[in-house]
């Protein structure tokens, strides 16, 4: 919860490129650390007690950035004032909780019905897919200020960028999904060996949250800005209940894949249940005839793949994302406002950063 207040405090006073080098460190260290268990195949008791280890190393490391970053902070206990921030608080920390709860259901659920050895092939995939995760991570730390700011100065440019990020979000991650699908079992072998066969089945199934998990990630931080964070944890709750639920009903009669199906599943139900809040803040589809081109360009390219697919999966991926791209060009997705917008976003996120 320490690590949660640093890495909190530095996009809000917009200090995004060392909340970066924090983000990043961390990642690596939990991702060889991962890595490294994964290997050695050590039990639940084990694993747990290595991750808990990392994120003291995530505090310390933190701390130390934050202080040299500002060298003359002062900590100044205020009763009244700590009260009040923890009352106004309390909303973010059961985001914070129900986050949390819903990012570990699986493996708890796996550890309850089946071995080690079963939390191992899940634990696998699950690494990999944390390390694609990292590309919503850094949306949501370098997002966010941008966001507050633009909720104070101009209504009508956070609508604008919301839009715009929506629509790259899925330019960008639905290819992303395709490749690891196709090389699921190439990056399984490499980081892990041949014998986490189960991880590679996995992985093609999981993989697919990353477009809707990276959209998520941004309404929740919409809705924060907006001060509906009891709707962000009615998500995170419903979210938790649902993969309990389905796990508990479906898991021990269809096995360990169902763990990633639900997982899917609870995804997309979560982003659905933001949309519908988004709505009744007062957001529209200003350009619906944008997103249904990137539909019919992501429908096209997995017809590609499957065509080309039989003949090796780098052809098939090959000319299915040049022709993906010429489809998002073709079809006019990219704009020259999107070009203009994200020029200032760009400079405002380096002024933001010195």
């Amino acid at each position: 919860m320490c690590n949660y207040l640093v890495t909190t405090f530095l996009p809000l006073v917009e200090k995004l490129k060392y909340l970066s080098i924090i983000s990043i460190t961390t990642s690596l260290i939990k991702l060889i650390a991962s890595i490294i268990v994964i290997y050695s195949k050590s039990n639940v008791t084990t694993i747990a007690i290595v991750l808990t280890i990392i994120e003291f190393i995530s505090l310390i490391i933190s701390s130390i950035i934050t202080l040299s970053v500002f060298p003359g902070l002062n900590f100044n206990f205020d009763l009244r004032f700590s009260i009040n921030q923890i009352k106004k608080g309390f909303p973010l920390f059961l985001i914070a909780i129900f986050g949390t709860l819903d990012n570990r259901l699986d493996v708890l659920i796996i550890s309850l019905f089946f071995n080690e050895e079963a939390v191992g092939y899940y634990a696998a995939m699950n690494t990999f897919v944390g390390a694609l995760i990292l590309i919503s991570e850094g949306i949501r730390n370098a997002i966010f200020p941008i966001l507050a700011r633009y909720k104070i100065t101009n209504d009508k440019k956070l609508d604008e960028i919301i839009q715009t990020l929506g629509k790259y979000i899925i330019i960008i991650t639905f290819p992303i999904s395709v490749g690891t699908y196709l090389y699921a079992e190439d990056i399984i072998n490499l980081l892990f060996g041949s014998e986490y066969i189960l991880s590679v089945t996995m992985l093609r199934i999981v993989v697919w949250i990353l477009c809707g998990y990276s959209l998520t990630v941004v309404i929740t931080r919409l809705l924060i800005v907006h001060e509906k964070e009891n709707q962000v944890v009615l998500l995170f709750f419903i979210s938790g209940l649902l993969t309990l639920i389905l796990n508990v009903l479906f898991t021990p009669r269809l096995g360990i894949i169902s763990v990633a199906y639900i997982r899917l599943i609870t995804t997309y139900i979560m982003l659905l249940t933001s949309l519908i809040f988004l709505y009744n803040q007062g957001y529209r589809i200003k350009r619906p005839k944008i997103f249904l081109n990137i539909f019919l360009a992501c429908f096209i390219m997995i017809i590609i793949v499957l065509i080309f697919q039989p003949n090796g999966p780098l052809l098939g991926f090959t000319i299915s994302l040049i022709i993906y791209s010429l489809l998002i060009i073709y079809l006019d997705v990219i704009t020259s406002n999107d070009v203009k917008l994200w020029k200032g976003i760009l400079h405002n996120f380096l002024n933001s950063s010195d």
